[in-house]
């Protein structure tokens, strides 16, 4: 400890006198040093952004070299000599210069300040975040795009665009904008899947059903009873139960039993707390540092574990191509896919065709909400500008995250002629159809690279499930449902969280 004292005190006295007086623990000269630092630094960040964590072992680096010179007679050290007020000052005075820095830069110097939008967007991406957490991202979204237009500021270097003349450039097959920090890999996730692959060159390279009957069985038992069938239920276990099937040779079961698999809800409290999370998303390596709500770190947790389960079970099995997980298995052993990785995919293949697809069935026979059909939030993909672009006429600098935001491209009346109502006729051609259509507007599943790749299978299920269903029994909406308030209720995280869909069944009599 001696020796350490010694080659301190001698590092002091090779500092020369008029450095040092910038040190001693004079408000004045603490209050102008964090103020410089602070503007400084902020120059630094924007060329070198710090990681969360990166961020603050800066500032405990800077707080311990701050103690170190403002407490140069180390000998001498006593409590009540010690300079800690002045080291509480630097900090607060260095923090709220480095805020200001920001904010002002943000508001009056950011090459995005020439899209319209709400200033506490500008400002924040907190706001984003208290959206998320109430899964209101889709509504705010659209609001925001009805109040200023087609391409709108959402962030501090954020765009959400609702134009599909701009999707070919962020979306099209020859686009190598690569995916942003919203795709970081997911907490206690060893290896990130497909889903998660931020990198555009990595991401690219991995590239009839009984289940149905069941369906139709359980609806002539809910008949049977006169029992309402909840069409938002029964359509997510079926989707589940598919995927199930598909991804690990084996279903949940829940078409017979009827009631929710916990697998579900670990799913919804998992997305919640991601998507609640991902506006923010340079704060998710330090929820491993910090308390969050008990339940959703049990649940989450449960959600990794039950996956992992599920993955060694079928992994045991063997490469045998009869579900989509064979075929996983036959990438690894050609090389490229890791055993984490292949379990990171073993829950993307239940999320990506299981809720997405309960979605899509729960609205597409509903005569009076069907027109939802179109309103997918789940196609929006957050991307990054590799280079500079043009949008609108505006220059978009390198590092930009844009999202082609699905929902409020297909509300847009540019696109689709009365996008609230159910109009069928639309999609049908010569049917006498009056109105603006555009097929192309048309993205429930994205489009390009980073495109739904479950999208055939998706639209398959969802026609055999209607030819199936609707040969069988006729569904009338509850006389209680309003379609508007149906819609209000959902909330996005991720995908789709329906209410409830009440519906009466009756029996076609066929002659």
């Amino acid at each position: 400890m001696d020796n350490v004292s010694e080659h301190l005190e001698h590092l002091v006295r090779v500092i020369p006198p008029s450095v040092l007086e910038w040190f001693q623990p004079d408000a004045k000269h603490v209050i102008l040093q964090a103020a410089a630092l602070g503007l400084i630094s902020h120059l630094f960040f924007k060329t070198f952004e710090p990681s969360a964590i990166g961020f603050v072992l800066w500032t405990v680096v800077l707080a311990g070299g701050e103690f170190f010179l403002f407490n140069q007679d180390l000998a001498g050290v006593t409590l009540s000599n010690v300079a800690v007020l002045s080291v509480l000052l630097f900090l607060g005075v260095y923090l709220a210069t480095l805020t200001l820095s920001i904010g002002f830069y943000r508001l009056f110097l950011n090459p995005l300040r020439r899209f319209p939008g709400d200033t506490l967007p500008a400002l924040t991406k907190w706001q984003a975040f208290w959206v998320a957490k109430y899964g209101q991202t889709h509504h705010f979204f659209w609001a925001q795009h009805q109040k200023y237009g087609y391409y709108i500021r959402v962030g501090p270097n954020e765009l959400s665009v609702a134009d599909i003349d701009a999707l070919p450039i962020i979306h099209g097959n020859r686009s190598k904008f690569p995916k942003s920090p919203w795709y970081l890999k997911n907490i206690n996730e060893p290896e990130p899947g497909l889903f998660s692959i931020m990198d555009w060159d990595e991401h690219k390279a991995p590239k009839d059903y009984d289940r149905i009957g069941q369906l139709v069985r359980a609806a002539g038992q809910i008949f049977e009873t006169g029992e309402r069938f909840d069409a938002s239920l029964w359509t997510e276990l079926l989707a589940f139960d598919v995927m199930g099937d598909l991804g690990f040779g084996d279903s949940f079961h829940m078409l017979e039993s009827g009631e929710l698999h916990h697998y579900l809800d670990f799913v919804h409290t998992a997305l919640k707390f991601m998507c609640t999370l991902a506006p923010v998303s340079w704060s998710m390596p330090l929820l491993s540092l910090v308390p969050v709500v008990k339940r959703t770190r049990e649940v989450t947790a449960r959600f990794f574990a039950y996956g992992a389960s599920r993955f060694k079970l079928r992994l045991a099995k063997g490469p045998v191509k009869n579900d989509v997980f064979g075929f996983l298995l036959s990438a690894r052993e050609e090389g490229g896919l890791t055993d984490a990785k292949l379990e990171s995919d073993a829950r993307n293949v239940l999320l990506g065709g299981g809720d997405t697809t309960a979605v899509l069935m729960t609205r597409k026979p509903q005569d009076e909400v069907s027109g939802l059909f179109r309103d997918e939030p789940y196609d929006a993909r957050v991307v990054n500008t590799l280079g500079g672009i043009i949008l609108d006429g505006k220059h978009v600098p390198k590092g930009t995250k844009i999202n082609v935001h699905g929902w409020s491209v297909h509300h847009a009346p540019r696109n689709f002629a009365r996008p609230e109502e159910f109009i069928p006729e639309r999609w049908i051609e010569d049917s006498g159809f009056k109105g603006v259509h555009n097929p192309s507007a048309f993205i429930p599943f994205s489009q390009g690279t980073y495109q739904c790749v479950g999208r055939r299978l998706a639209l398959q299920e969802s026609r055999m499930f209607l030819v199936e269903m609707f040969q069988n029994y006729d569904f009338q909406i509850a006389p209680e449902l309003d379609p508007k308030a149906y819609v209000v209720a959902t909330e996005s995280y991720l995908t789709i969280t329906k209410p409830a869909l009440p519906v009466t069944v009756s029996k076609i009599v066929k002659t």
